[in-house]
């Protein structure tokens, strides 16, 4: 293992590192100038100050990903940033900044769950389908976008970039990958027809005041069954939901791109196909009409009409209604057969003799929905007559 002691050094000519394995700066400064620092089966650890006026750091070799990383306590500002690795990848192990290229050689620099930030002024030189960006966690790759085109050269398995255009004002913007299509968005069921199995997560530094064009790449091996190229759309995740665009068809020829104009507003985008059906979630609470707060558990709650689905209340009375898939009209009905007296009395079948007799007319539409015991849309003696019984057990 390599150690640089607390101290200035100032790196100004090539150097080159072989079988060591960390480039370790354990304190103190150091300096790089015009030069290469070459790593070859190494990694890069710095827990003091590393400054780089200019230069290039290149990772090289075969090493497994780990034993070719960027980590350490202290942040990493580099100024040229190669990865030119013969076998395996690099790795991110904190976040890390750019300041001129990033060049790829050889694989793929896998930033986990650290950004990798490009500074203004700063490209990206190299990157193709076998050699970018993997985002395999929640890191993202963040670069400055204007009115000129900027491309994020990102992916997991395999190659999915993205190319952002501001005509508006001037910002970063960060990109990763998710390999699937989420109903929540961020999380929950993937989705698994009609869709390209891919999420592109995008985001802005600074939100506000953007006005983006968005083109997405994939392959036709991540189109899932019923997605239709010809007749698809890219869909951003807005209020809990997927939302529809025009259709049109896809250009290009394996990889296949989809561009959205006239974004404002970001969150998970995704490229979703003409019979595209949303994969709906609905929460609720049934509570006890006596005192207003208490949960009624175990009763049954199901949903019919365009949407069919069925959920048991717990302890709290709370249900989910999960993967409810359509678009229309639902109806919510509550029911619970276990129990049946559950607090009810004569008294309460009194309440419904006076209630029509004019004695002690009830008003409040939630009593006379429980007074209509027959579920038959009324309030007659038969109601009544029922609850009668029922205390007999009869």
């Amino acid at each position: 293992m390599k150690y640089l002691l607390p101290l200035l050094l100032a790196v100004y000519g090539s150097t080159a590192l072989y079988g060591q394995t960390y480039f370790n700066i354990t304190g103190g400064y150091v300096v790089q100038n015009d030069s290469f620092l070459v790593l070859q089966n190494a990694g890069f650890a710095n827990a003091g100050t590393f400054t780089a006026n200019g230069g290039t750091v290149s990772f090289s070799g075969n090493a497994a990903d780990n034993l070719s990383s960027i980590e350490g306590a202290s942040s990493t500002s580099f100024y040229r940033l190669q990865i030119n690795k013969s076998a395996n990848n690099a790795q991110l192990n904190q976040a890390a900044t750019v300041a001129d290229t990033l060049i790829f050689s050889g694989g793929h620099l896998d930033i986990q769950n650290h950004n990798l930030t490009i500074l203004p002024g700063g490209g990206i030189l190299g990157a193709d389908a076998s050699r970018h960006v993997k985002t395999t966690g929640t890191g993202a790759l963040v670069r400055t976008v204007d009115n000129n085109p900027a491309e994020y050269p990102v992916g997991n398995s395999p190659y999915h970039p993205a190319t952002l255009h501001n005509a508006a004002a001037v910002d970063q913007f960060s990109v990763r990958i998710c390999d699937a299509v989420l109903n929540n968005g961020y999380t929950g069921s993937a989705y698994l027809t009609d869709v390209v199995g891919r999420t592109w997560f995008v985001e802005e530094i600074t939100p506000g005041g953007s006005d983006l064009s968005l083109t997405l790449y994939w392959n036709g091996s991540e189109e899932l069954t019923g997605f239709d190229r010809s007749m698809s759309y890219i869909s951003r995740f807005d209020a809990g939901l997927w939302d529809a665009q025009p259709l049109t068809a896809a250009g290009g020829g394996d990889p296949y791109t989809q561009t959205r104009i006239g974004i404002t507003s970001l969150s998970p985008f995704a490229v979703l196909g003409a019979d595209f059906e949303q994969l709906i979630q609905i929460l609720g609470q049934i509570i006890w009409r006596g005192d207003g707060f208490t949960g009624v558990k175990d009763a049954q709650v199901d949903a019919t009409g365009d949407l069919n689905g069925t959920a048991i209340t717990d302890m709290s009375g709370n249900y989910s209604l999960s993967d409810l898939s359509g678009q229309g009209d639902v109806t919510i009905t509550p029911t619970k057969t276990i129990n049946l007296l559950n607090g009810v009395d004569v008294g309460d079948a009194l309440a419904i003799q006076q209630h029509l007799t004019a004695i002690n007319t009830v008003s409040d539409p939630y009593t006379q929905i429980s007074m209509d015991v027959n579920t038959d849309n009324k309030i007659s003696t038969l109601d009544a007559l029922i609850i009668g019984q029922t205390l007999l057990g009869n």
